[in-house]
């Protein structure tokens, strides 16, 4: 595990208050482990809040005191036995098909296996780091294929990747050389996929997003952009980290881009259900894809 990777301790390696263990354990319905979850302590200068990026992403200043604190870590739930991972909304009650395939020996090697062959170490019991924080992702990307359509089971992966890609780039920020900024590609390009693939599923009801069981559409934890928010990635995902090879897919995949963006900008003005940040990263959105395609259609 990487040393400068240490979210939630302070200089001397101890514990610092960033966060602490609920008295209140929890038990994991795959295998019944019971086990308490650590959540994140609130104010105290712990998070000072910088400016959202083009992905919607909330940054936050290191402090002299705390140094620095990734919130994401803490916003999934994860068992420390088997590793099933899901939001909190979904991670006590899965549905009876769900928990038979979650507790298949299969799935169960599938979950610690996959994070086992990027980090050492993994620990679910104690402090979680960025490792964690990354790995607790992508085990939910994994949960999630086992939930049914009606919980939106395909944009919570997409949500999973893209939180554990920006956690893989604040690792790579504190361990140059480690090649994070290579796994963190990776999730990019996963969460560009599940997020477009949420949109095509929606637009043809087979996995409407309009529902009660998204609590959060997130892409973060501090804010909810709600629909619009999940379409507008879907373009920029496709727009930032699609794939360049092939010039004549790479025009196909824009030009989608540029149809699901046009929906947000077509009314032209910022509402209760369309925030200005929406309307105004679509419209940047919308000019550098057009430009693009000018370049690559030679116009």
């Amino acid at each position: 595990m990487a040393s400068g990777a240490v979210t939630g301790k302070n200089g001397s390696g101890e514990p610092s208050k960033v966060s602490f263990f609920n008295s209140q354990k929890r038990t994991c319905p795959v295998c019944e482990e019971s086990f308490k979850r650590e959540e994140l302590l609130t104010g105290g200068g712990r998070l000072n809040a910088k400016a959202l990026t083009d992905e919607l992403h909330r940054l936050f200043q290191p402090t002299e005191k705390y140094g620095n604190v990734h919130p994401l870590i803490y916003s999934i739930w994860t068992c420390p036995n088997c590793y099933y991972s899901a939001f909190r909304e979904d991670f006590s009650k899965p549905k009876k098909d769900t928990l038979i395939n979650l507790q298949t020996k299969v799935a169960m090697q599938m979950r610690k296996g996959v994070v086992e062959g990027i980090f050492d170490d993994i620990n679910f019991s104690g402090y979680r780091h960025l490792e964690e924080g990354i790995s607790a992702y992508i085990i939910g990307i994994y949960s999630y294929e086992h939930f049914p359509k009606t919980q939106a089971p395909i944009l919570k992966q997409g949500i999973c990747a893209i939180r554990a890609a920006w956690l893989a780039v604040h690792l790579h920020d504190e361990n140059p050389g480690e090649n994070y900024d290579y796994l963190a590609r990776i999730l990019y390009r996963k969460a560009g996929y599940f997020y477009s693939r949420a949109i095509e599923l929606n637009d043809i009801a087979e996995q409407p997003l309009t529902t009660t069981a998204i609590i959060n559409y997130g892409p973060g934890a501090d804010h909810n952009f709600g629909l619009d928010g999940a379409i507008y990635l879907a373009g920029m995902l496709q727009f930032k980290y699609g794939q360049r090879s092939d010039v004549d897919l790479r025009i196909k995949r824009l030009k989608e881009a540029k149809i699901m963006i046009a929906r947000l900008v077509g009314s032209g003005r910022a509402s209760q259900s369309k925030p200005t940040v929406i309307l105004n990263h679509s419209r940047d959105l919308y000019g550098r894809i057009n430009e693009e395609l000018g370049t690559l259609c030679g116009l």
